[in-house]
């Protein structure tokens, strides 16, 4: 993208709707995390949950146990005891309803100090739990500068249908951001290897609001893929409906529709905006 950008286009018309869906990406923690119970591990806050699923899990008496009104869970557990008690416990939430987008997919929970595992979890479980997660954004710009867009499946438990970037998706449990970039641009739009070796990284932006079931917090790892002139998107893992190839301007008409996913129009508008120079 860098030699082609997005272009001819001008965003100066619609730059302060851009730039409003990229600033409230990251919304203040004070409001986002106001009313909920912090959950601790040892000294470490690694998540909150809302005050009803808090009395929920205290009821379970499993792994997690209320020290001074703070949820807390023992540091010195082992890490593979404690994915495994975890587990146990998201598998009941699960059961009585609280965990509505099972993805039998581990993330890793990490230190929030210094960014190491200290176990994993089900991807559905860290909303409702309030964790950080991390996934990696790419926009697919053609030769021409129009930008790919893809269409979420009507399968997906989270914004089905709804435009998304060509590809995004979470770091599994296991993986960094070059390995789960590489291995999305394969299952999503069908990237070959050598192709997607060629994604640049932009920058890296905090998702943070409050979702119906829970706390979406995550760090987007964000690239810009310029593809070849006969590069055409295939998705191989069922998660995307179908592909478009649009201009900026369209693009952008769409995003100030609201047709895009939270995460992916904040993406998809930073990248309009940087590259028309706004």
């Amino acid at each position: 993208m860098a030699s082609s950008g997005c272009a001819g286009f001008d965003a100066s018309a619609h730059g302060a709707q851009l730039r409003a869906m990229v600033d409230s990406l990251d919304q203040p923690e004070a409001e986002v995390f106001a009313g909920h119970v912090p959950l601790m591990f040892g000294e470490a806050c690694i998540g909150h949950l809302s005050p009803a699923f808090s009395a929920y899990v205290l009821a379970r008496r499993s792994l997690i146990a209320l020290r001074d009104g703070l949820l807390w869970i023992d540091p010195l557990r082992p890490p593979p005891e404690l994915s495994a008690r975890w587990h146990e416990l998201a598998v009941m939430c699960r059961t009585d309803g609280w965990l509505p987008a099972w993805r039998d997919e581990a993330y890793a929970v990490r230190h929030p100090a210094h960014g190491e595992p200290i176990c994993e979890l089900e991807r559905g479980a860290f909303r409702r739990f309030g964790l950080k997660s991390e996934a990696v954004h790419v926009n697919g710009i053609s030769h021409d500068g129009r930008i790919w867009v893809a269409r979420r499946a009507a399968s997906k438990a989270i914004d089905p249908g709804r435009l998304d970037n060509m590809v995004g998706g979470g770091i599994a449990s296991g993986e960094d951001a070059t390995s789960a970039l590489l291995r999305e641009c394969q299952e999503e739009a069908g990237v070959p290897l050598a192709v997607a070796r060629g994604a640049h990284f932009t920058e890296r932006r905090v998702s943070l609001r409050r979702e119906p079931d829970g706390i979406h917090h995550e760090t987007l790892h964000i690239y810009d893929l310029l593809l070849p002139v006969d590069f055409m998107p295939r998705n191989l893992d069922g998660e995307v409906a179908g592909f478009s190839l649009m201009s900026p301007d369209a693009v952008t008409e769409a995003l100030c529709g609201g047709a895009f996913t939270i995460d992916a129009g904040a993406v998809t508008a930073a990248c309009l905006l940087r590259h028309s120079g706004s």
